[in-house]
């Protein structure tokens, strides 16, 4: 996970503006898309478009498999996109103080938007 990371910021500018930035890919391991988001307790410098500090680090893992397609992929990344860049939904995350008040923030706003629901790991931290 690490290389890859590190390999998409040679060549991408994962930051999407306000604090958030965005990485993905597909991985022949999974059958259903995982988003995963962390929550730094600390900003760190990185490349993005508003030259802003990052504190929450989006990931989208699509599976390979043919129902998981090009298109399909890019629709997920750019509904993400819009629902990262929403200024409520980043308060009300920036402000909970737990893995429950995470995913009850996500839960309730992707379900609001209309974006797939999150699955969630039980180690979720805030």
């Amino acid at each position: 996970i690490v290389e890859h990371f590190e390999n998409y910021c040679k060549h991408h500018v994962a930051g999407i503006g306000d604090g958030v930035a965005m990485f993905d890919w597909k991985s022949p391991d999974i059958t259903e898309p995982v988003l995963m988001l962390s929550c730094l307790e600390q900003p760190v410098a990185f490349a993005s478009l508003d030259d802003q500090p990052v504190d929450m680090i989006v990931t989208l893992i699509s599976p390979e498999q043919a129902e998981y397609t090009h298109p399909l992929h890019l629709r997920h990344l750019a509904r993400l996109s819009r629902f990262f860049r929403n200024a409520d939904v980043l308060q009300k995350l920036r402000d909970a103080t737990c893995g429950d008040g995470v995913r009850a923030v996500l839960t309730t706003a992707l379900e609001k938007h209309q974006t797939a629901t999150p699955v969630f790991s039980q180690n979720i931290a805030a």
